[in-house]
């Protein structure tokens, strides 16, 4: 095997190896008990520092409003007082409490993909 070739070889299962890791994020079961993952999307971040959590989903061509109403939904369901609500016509935003937790959800569309950041955190 040529030199070129073990190079591209081993670039091709660099690639694929990442993709795979990509593709098997999942959403932290702590925010996952609180709201769930909205159908068919994908988790495409996952930053966590120290007890706060923050995980961005691609939720493909998903209406936003919709997407928007399952996680408001979800989070008032279990108990989260709403506690600031912010709607533009590009951002749906809302942040919740409880428990000496905050709860915060951006929707917005970038790309024609609506894309959801959650955060879980600790109160200050």
């Amino acid at each position: 095997m040529s030199r070129m070739h073990a190079v591209s070889v081993s670039c091709l299962v660099a690639l694929l190896l990442a993709m795979n890791a990509f593709a098997g994020m999942e959403m932290p079961a702590e925010l996952k008990a609180e709201v769930s993952q909205y159908p068919d999307s994908t988790v495409v971040q996952i930053v966590s520092m120290g007890g706060n959590q923050v995980v961005m989903l691609d939720c493909g061509s998903a209406d936003m409003r919709e997407v928007y109403d399952f996680f408001s939904g979800k989070a008032k369901g279990n108990g989260w007082n709403v506690v600031m609500e912010n709607q533009q016509a590009d951002l749906l935003m809302m942040r919740g409490m409880k428990d000496n937790k905050q709860l915060t959800v951006n929707v917005t569309v970038e790309d024609g993909k609506t894309m959801t950041a959650l955060s879980l955190a600790a109160n200050q």
